[in-house]
């Protein structure tokens, strides 16, 4: 059911996206502790790191959900909202029914 360049997409996505935070800090910890970046170039980059992820994140959920409302859109299900809106039309109906019918 999904379109493959959004499965593409979407493992390509996944490794950043997933990262923990502990891990990101383990990880630029290990490259101070090694010496390939200062600290203040560590925190520089678990920075950028973290917001990478969290930008991934949305990015990731969004286009889930857009995929998720295409293939209920094409199994032919109605949104919660869809049918809130009708339960609420035919409860006003039904009452103005009342009103007629008590009317007579």
């Amino acid at each position: 059911m999904l379109s493959e360049s959004f499965k593409r997409w979407l493992l390509a996505g996944v490794g950043l996206a997933v990262l923990t935070k502990e891990k990101m800090e383990e990880a630029v910890q290990e490259l101070i502790k090694q010496g390939e970046v200062s600290k203040e170039e560590g925190k520089e980059l678990l920075d950028n790191l973290m917001e990478k992820a969290e930008s991934q994140r949305r990015e990731l959920s969004k286009r889930v959900g857009d995929e998720v409302q295409k293939v209920l859109g094409s199994m032919g299900l109605v949104r919660k909202e869809d049918l809130d809106g009708l339960q609420e039309k035919i409860q006003e109906l039904e009452e103005r029914l009342r009103r007629l019918e008590g009317d007579n």
